[in-house]
């Protein structure tokens, strides 16, 4: 992998929006009173929202944060170089200064050209802004900002993420009603332009904690899968509603109470097809839903199936067996594009084997993997964990690129390590 820093990067973009600091209000849905037309590649990269990573896909580049230092990283397609995206070749990326410094989690959007992100502006850590830049980390400024108490604070946004012209919030916060917990789950959006202020698209208060959910963005739609335990009966619930944005509209496109299988996550086609994943003790599933009814897509059996990953034209199932990670990677067709090791190959910069886990190794010999999401020709994949001597060991973490179309050869993207 190599190293080094964008010397010019030239993009021609419209300005999206100038600086506004007004701080806006929530206010409810209201009714569209003219179309509005939607560009597909204005879309939000929906198989990048998977995991707990920043990670985006640009033009000729990848882009995302490394979990140690949270700094912004490129790594360039053509050439292989990578490094922080900082336009300063004598900075030492190590403070609140450097252009690479996001100072926030999951906030990333590679947008008509620019980079966005959401952080706070120095050390004044209850003042968050949405910023903009080049793609070469040059002109960076601030967009809007983003009120403490009256987002930040009541919502817990989880990820800030750009679509069609508007920021959205994903808010996740603790709720007590009496001895009962639960989450409050929010969409709020807001107009790149900052002239308009909060709408909330979607606010409910879901019974427990135990829950999942994933924000699904095609076009004027939204898509907004929410899954609930219920402890008593060890059961789940789920919710499948579609957002019209123009309309500023919504409806249940599916649901169903006290499933008894593990659910997954969802995926909904460019066709508006939606596929929803789960399993068993022994048995995996791909289930296309459909007018309310769930079918079976495709399935998989094994003492030690886990559930299944769908993105992109793909669904991922892992497996472990004799404490290797293994990968059954299918279409959504159910016809099979890969199964074999999950990394084929050995990766001579990684210390450990990112195949074993840590029952037979043990704890600190291994890596912790989390897929950050992918299609039809590769898998990016988060990996962490301890490296050097029992008296020099220290975290590092790396992201990778593992190409479907070459037997899952693997890339390291960057890492905390440079």
């Amino acid at each position: 992998m190599k190293k080094g820093i964008i010397a010019v990067i030239v993009a021609i973009v419209l300005l999206l929006s100038g600086c506004q600091n007004n701080t806006p209000s929530v206010t409810s849905p209201t009714d569209a009173d003219d179309p509005i037309q939607f560009a597909p590649e204005k879309n939000a990269q929906n198989k990048y929202l998977m995991g707990y990573t920043n990670f985006q896909e640009a033009d000729g580049f990848f882009l995302g944060t490394a979990e140690v230092n949270g700094y912004l990283l490129y790594y360039d397609k053509a050439s292989g170089i990578s490094g922080v995206l900082c336009a300063d070749p004598s900075c030492a990326h190590d403070s609140r200064e450097c252009g690479g410094n996001l100072g926030g989690k999951l906030s990333l959007s590679y947008y008509d050209g620019k980079v966005y992100w959401v952080g706070p502006e120095g050390t004044q850590l209850q003042k968050y802004y949405l910023w903009q830049s080049d793609l070469s980390g040059m002109n960076r400024k601030k967009i809007m900002e983003i009120p403490w108490d009256e987002i930040i604070m009541p919502y817990q946004p989880q990820r800030y993420v750009i679509h069609q012209g508007k920021l959205y919030i994903m808010g996740s916060a603790s709720v007590v009603d009496g001895t009962q917990t639960g989450k409050r789950k929010s969409l709020l959006s807001i107009p790149l332009t900052g002239d308009e202020g909060f709408t909330t698209v979607y606010d409910e208060v879901w019974p427990n904690a135990n829950d999942n959910e994933r924000y699904i963005f095609i076009d004027g739609f939204i898509y907004i899968y929410m899954s609930s335990f219920n402890e008593e009966s060890s059961t789940q619930n789920l919710t499948v509603t579609k957002v019209d944005i123009a309309k500023n509209t919504s409806e249940v496109v599916y649901q169903e109470n006290d499933v008894t299988d593990i659910l997954g996550n969802i995926w909904v086609t460019d066709n508006h097809e939606i596929y929803l994943t789960g399993s068993t003790d022994k048995e995996a599933y791909l289930w296309k839903l459909e007018n309310g009814v769930k079918t079976e897509i495709t399935s998989w059996s094994g003492e030690r199936v886990s559930t299944p990953d769908v993105m992109d034209e793909i669904v991922l199932c892992l497996s472990y067996d004799n404490d290797i990670r293994w990968a059954d990677i299918r279409d959504l067709t159910g016809k099979t594009i890969y199964s074999g090791k999950l990394f084929p190959d050995v990766i001579p910069e990684l210390e450990h084997d990112p195949n074993d886990i840590p029952s037979v190794v043990g704890w600190g010999n291994t890596y912790s993997t989390g897929l950050i999401g992918g299609d039809a020709g590769k898998l990016i994949y988060h990996l962490s964990g301890e490296e050097g001597s029992k008296q020099n060991r220290k975290f590092v973490d790396y992201t990778i690129l593992l190409d479907l179309t070459d037997n899952m050869k693997a890339t390291i993207l960057w890492s905390s390590r440079e």
